[in-house]
């Protein structure tokens, strides 16, 4: 009877936490995770954060908050007492993908397969602001991500837009 129990608990175990293990890779940025998506929709697809901070802008319309999924590797962003999920950021720890179908570790040449011509390029970050798209490069290789909503108040946005 005591290994049936532990038999029952371990499988039970291992099921409560395979979604969690398998979960970050079925993201998809700019379908089930996206800017401009209701921020209390964003949360109950990616779950309890990380931490929650505070960012002070230049001026009270600016100030933003940060939830980091630090597991899922994603941060998400809000301007404070906003409804909208204003940017997300991907780590190089982020294992889902674009709608697209680009994933982190893909090439340059395959950003520009996906998106087109971008709007300037650097040697670290491939900008394409029509689409709130920003693209962090390292050796010719895709490092990390940031998704904004279009016409952002962030100041992370205009950060990326020099």
């Amino acid at each position: 009877m005591k290994l049936e129990k532990v038999i029952g608990a371990i499988f039970l175990l291992g099921f409560l936490i395979s979604p969690v293990l398998s979960w970050s890779a079925n993201l998809v940025v700019g379908q089930n995770i996206k800017a401009g998506m209701a921020l209390g929709e964003a949360i109950k697809v990616l779950g309890i954060p990380t931490s929650v901070k505070v960012h002070r802008g230049p001026d009270a319309s600016k100030d933003s908050i940060e939830i980091d999924y630090a597991s899922q590797g994603l941060k998400i962003r809000a301007l404070n007492g906003g409804s909208k999920v204003e940017a997300i950021e991907l780590a190089p720890t982020f294992k889902g993908k674009f709608a697209s179908g680009l994933k982190l570790g893909d090439k340059f040449s395959s950003i520009v397969k996906h998106y087109g011509t971008p709007q300037s390029v650097t040697s670290q970050v491939v900008r394409y602001p029509g689409q709130g798209l920003y693209f962090l490069l390292n050796k010719d290789v895709l490092l990390s991500a940031k998704s904004f909503l279009k016409g952002t108040k962030l100041v992370q946005a205009q950060k990326m837009n020099p």
